[in-house]
């Protein structure tokens, strides 16, 4: 993980990443050589404290050494006018470690959203993986998510599934983000107005014919719910995408009806002759207590509320 190199020269400037936007604290400068299979060049590196990888090389390297990135072949190849031309492949597989932004202390059987950080600017979907040995040490549980990058944070539930309070210093390293290979395909669905390249790959890969007026004039109530769930997703592709998914679970997305789950499990306390709590009735305008007897007569057609036979009702 450590790169030989001459003393470092202190400075103190700015550099703008590729997003155009975003500002990180040069701190100092130092020359590095950089060999690609037999061919060895120089450059001078800017110090960072945080960056999504070891070395990042920019333009004015590809310049000076004739380099052209071929994603066609998904390779790098160096024309070099002294040493001849070389080649090496993407890398299939990359992560990043994520580690917390602050010190947080976990309360027993409690769910905490917490900000984590990550060298990495900006992202509009990465996946992030725990570290399971290390979550498992630490006596807490996370999930694998898809997140957005901002300011090199994003944000993560932890649980903490034990009786005792935890607290968990600031650096602490808790999983990894994973770069997207090239045969994976992310779909945002939560903004799909600006779909991401590679979204825009999955209509070449799942090109459906669809006749939006044929389907809808055929759909069943049940559908026409679902169709409304949907709507808010602008990319057709994706609409019927998502559709389906909803079509194969209609039982858990039906909002047409209530529905009532039949349980072994008694769902009244026996109170025996003891009279209820003695609560103080509130005021209540004539509409609300118009609409407090709609809401009550909805579940009891419904089956889910039933008359009380209590003599204290």
């Amino acid at each position: 993980d450590n790169i030989m190199h001459p003393p470092i020269q202190p400075i103190q400037t700015t550099a703008t990443l590729g997003d155009g936007r975003t500002n990180i604290m040069v701190n100092g400068t130092v020359e590095l050589s950089v060999t690609i299979n037999d061919i060895t060049t120089v450059i001078t590196a800017l110090i960072v404290a945080s960056l999504g990888a070891k070395l990042v090389l920019g333009t004015d390297w590809c310049n000076s050494n004739n380099v052209n990135v071929n994603i066609g072949k998904n390779q790098v190849e160096i024309n070099h006018p002294q040493y001849g031309t070389t080649t090496t492949p993407f890398l299939d597989v990359g992560s990043v470690d994520v580690r917390l932004a602050e010190c947080i202390v976990l309360l027993p059987h409690h769910e905490h959203i917490v900000k984590m950080q990550v060298p990495i600017s900006s992202a509009t979907l990465a996946s992030f993986s725990p570290d399971f040995k290390k979550c498992a040490k630490l006596n807490i549980q996370m999930p694998d998510a898809f997140v957005e990058i901002k300011d090199f944070s994003f944000y993560m539930c932890i649980y903490n599934p034990h009786k005792h309070v935890h607290t968990l210093a600031k650096n602490t390293k808790l999983g990894s983000i994973h770069y997207q290979s090239n045969e994976e395909i992310m779909y945002n669905i939560l903004n799909s107005a600006n779909p991401p390249s590679t979204a825009e790959q999955s209509v070449h890969l799942h090109s459906i014919q669809i006749n939006e007026q044929q389907e809808s004039s055929n759909l069943s109530s049940l559908d026409n719910v679902l169709q409304e769930l949907v709507m808010h997703i602008n990319d057709k592709h994706h609409r019927k995408d998502f559709f389906n998914i909803l079509r194969q679970n209609k039982r858990s997305f039906d909002t047409s009806k209530m529905t009532r789950a039949n349980t072994k499990i008694p769902h009244t306390i026996n109170t025996g002759d003891h009279p209820p709590t003695s609560v103080r009735p509130y005021y209540k305008t004539v509409q609300q207590r118009k609409e407090m007897q709609q809401e009550v007569g909805k579940l009891l057609d419904q089956g889910i509320l039933r008359p009380s036979n209590s003599p204290w009702s």
